[in-house]
């Protein structure tokens, strides 16, 4: 007798946070969930995986996690900093995400316990477009950040070498070289000249 394997969803069913985490997806799973909508990020790879990261992409990441650790260093703020689609889970929101990269409070790091992903929403939550991305999936993750209380929210675009900052309720703000970042007061004291995350 063989035991059927269930059906995996597709990107656009609907689906409560607690029947997507019923799917005990692997972590390497290219689906997530945003406002109970599935999204799966293999649609819009070329390669159809999300094993490979462009270098613009990859440069990005490690350069701006390089700066914000120097800054909790200097600072001493209470947080940890995470890159590589750290996986968040916000299920009063049914929120289940990769993000690139994200700075939790200390307090939601500690809770964790046992469990592979954080529960809980970060104070920053860092978004780099690489080439296959579609602008309606990258506007859907920032809203469901902004959504679930995320604070502060920047997407990243290593092309065009700019950066928009969301926060709740106030118009976004793009940011080039020549300018500079400034984390206040979420992240206390945080302040990145653009021109050191393009380097």
């Amino acid at each position: 007798m063989s035991v059927s394997t269930p059906l995996l969803p597709k990107a656009g069913d609907r689906m409560t946070f607690q029947e997507f985490k019923a799917l005990n997806l692997p972590e390497s799973s290219s689906l997530y969930l945003l406002k109970g909508i599935v999204y799966d990020e293999a649609d819009s790879a070329q390669d159809e995986t999300m094993t490979k990261r462009n270098h613009q992409h990859a440069g990005v990441e490690s350069r701006l996690c390089f700066l914000l650790h120097r800054w909790r260093e200097a600072s001493k703020f209470a947080c940890r900093i995470f890159s590589g689609e750290v996986g968040c889970e916000a299920p009063e929101f049914s929120l289940d995400v990769g993000i690139d990269i994200a700075v939790f409070t200390k307090e939601t790091v500690d809770r964790q316990g046992t469990n592979p992903f954080i529960q809980g929403v970060p104070l920053l939550a860092v978004e780099i477009l690489s080439p296959s991305d579609k602008q309606s999936s990258i506007k859907d993750k920032i809203d469901s950040y902004l959504n679930a209380g995320v604070p502060l929210v920047w997407m990243v675009d290593p092309h065009f070498r700019t950066i928009i900052v969301h926060r709740p309720n106030v118009v976004p703000e793009m940011f080039a070289s020549g300018a500079e970042l400034d984390g206040s007061p979420t992240l206390p004291g945080l302040r990145i000249e653009i021109a050191e995350i393009f380097e």
